[in-house]
């Protein structure tokens, strides 16, 4: 009677195991290193919906990822140029783990990963190895620890690993500079306010109310309260413990690259999109989308990256440029008729008056106009994409008798009787600037080991071919349209291929 009860028992427990949903495994070796590509969509004969997890970047959260991943799935929407795919998307949210490390990010939305798998995989058999991560700039790095953790043979899932390849979208791979300067962004918030404030007309009024108010005068200390109590509060993000991880240079992404000697990692299914802006007015272009959300535009309708340059800072500028060009004007013309002044005798006060104001003015507002013409260089500087390489620079001079010297193309120019030669070495500096985002430097975000296909260059929008996609502006333009349609095409690899509706 006992065996035979065992016997019944064995036998239920083979068929419920026969009911488990894990279809995949007759078809992938228990360690293979490599999916089949061509089981990943077609599952017992039927297609099969995929899952793509979206991981939001710095200082966001699920919402962070909107409009992107519902005109992926959303058929009723019937965006021309981008059909919906068979897949479900969900929208990870790690901002509650940033406090500690990359790897604890990372952990986090890998259990969010499985959750999500383990319904997918019992109640719908979908295959976990389907999945697709799509990462936007620190999420970028996330979805690359979560890929670095499966290297090193982290505990998985029963289904042995919980997605199948990942998309890395303006990440900064190889570190971000702004983090390593992030110290100086005070510094530079204050010399714009000293810089714009010189220009105020009524420094009393506005000195005693900032006064009364902060129990500090204005002029002299408001600009440093602002910059090093008030806004840092606003970057404050660029300090959690997470970022520590992934700045230029640091060990944690010394140690992500060593995956490049993986036979796993490298035959894992990744791409990575690169974002380039066009150079002038970049920092205004990034402003945009810090101060508007991309997600609140139409789907990927967030392509027109100087409308609040346009619109709010462009008068206040022009208003500076204008000041001061009619003051050095009327400058110049009370100079050059300084003359009269004089000889009339009661014009003398009223010349020197004028004069004094006039100056004042050009002083006061020549710091503003300054600023604005700096501010592109000093944010390229911060964000690590200006680079100084010095250049030797050799100067030839005949020197002879009685003759100032003077310079020559080489020495063979130098042949008057009694001459000398002289050949001087300098050294100069040549600027160059590297394409970037706004952000992130595109040779970090294309820094990735082992891609799946060349690095994917997001720069053209629907309104102008080369005004580019920006770091923040990519979660909702026409470049990630674009080149996120052609990925689930195929273009960039077999794998992310996703059947449309």
């Amino acid at each position: 009677m006992k065996k035979i009860i065992i016997f019944i028992l064995m036998l239920v427990v083979c068929k419920a195991y026969s009911q488990i949903p894990f279809t995949f495994d007759r078809n992938i070796e228990a360690n293979t290193n490599r999916i089949d590509e061509s089981q990943v969509e077609i599952l017992d004969g039927q297609e099969k919906m995929r899952r793509l997890f979206f991981i939001h970047g710095l200082g966001g959260d699920a919402s962070s990822w909107s409009k992107v991943p519902d005109a992926c799935q959303n058929s009723e929407l019937n965006i021309a140029g981008f059909p919906a795919r068979k897949c479900l998307a969900t929208t990870l949210d790690y901002s509650h783990a940033t406090a500690a490390s990359l790897h604890y990010a990372a952990m986090t939305a890998r259990d969010q990963i499985s959750a999500v798998n383990l319904v997918d995989n019992s109640a719908r058999k979908m295959n976990p190895r389907s999945a697709i991560m799509i990462g936007h700039s620190q999420g970028a790095m996330v979805a690359r620890a979560i890929l670095h953790n499966e290297t090193l043979g982290y505990p998985r899932p029963v289904w042995n690993k919980d997605f199948g390849g990942a998309i890395f979208i303006a990440g900064p791979l190889q570190g971000a500079a702004i983090l390593n300067n992030r110290d100086y962004i005070p510094y530079m918030l204050n010399h714009a306010c000293v810089s714009l404030t010189s220009a105020q007309k009524d420094k009393r009024f506005l000195n005693g109310l900032l006064k009364a108010v902060l129990g500090r005068d204005y002029l002299s200390n408001a600009c440093e309260y602002l910059s090093f109590d008030i806004l840092p509060i606003f970057f404050n993000k660029y300090y959690d413990n997470i970022t520590k991880d992934y700045l230029v240079g640091s060990e944690y992404l010394r140690v992500m690259d060593e995956d490049e000697h993986d036979k796993e990692y490298c035959e894992t299914p990744k791409i990575a999109f690169y974002c380039v802006e066009p150079q002038s007015k970049i920092f205004w272009r990034t402003v945009q989308w810090l101060v508007n959300d991309p997600n609140k535009e139409n789907y990927f309708s967030a392509n027109e990256d100087l409308t609040f340059y346009k619109e709010k800072i462009l008068p206040i500028e022009m208003d500076y440029r204008m000041t001061l060009a009619a003051a050095q004007t009327q400058l110049n013309s009370l100079n050059s008729n300084s003359l009269w002044f004089y000889l009339s005798g009661m014009g003398i006060p009223y010349y020197l008056l004028k004069k004094n104001k006039l100056e004042n003015t050009i002083s006061s507002y020549t710091p503003g106009v300054r600023w604005f013409e700096e501010i592109d260089e000093q944010w390229q500087t911060l964000i690590g994409a200006v680079e100084f390489v010095p250049k030797a620079n050799v100067i030839h001079v005949c020197s002879c008798p009685g003759i100032p010297p003077y310079v020559v193309p080489g020495p063979e120019y130098c042949v008057r009787a009694g001459c000398q030669a002289v050949s001087l070495s300098t050294i100069v500096y040549q600027k160059i600037v590297h394409e970037n985002d706004g952000i992130v430097c595109a040779e970090t975000a294309k820094h990735l080991k082992c891609p799946t296909s060349e690095p994917v260059r997001i720069s053209e929008t629907f309104l102008n071919k080369n005004q580019g996609s920006s770091h923040m502006q990519i979660r909702n333009d026409y470049g990630i349209k674009m080149h996120l349609n052609k990925a689930f095409e195929g273009d960039y690899g077999r794998f992310f291929k996703i059947t449309t509706w």
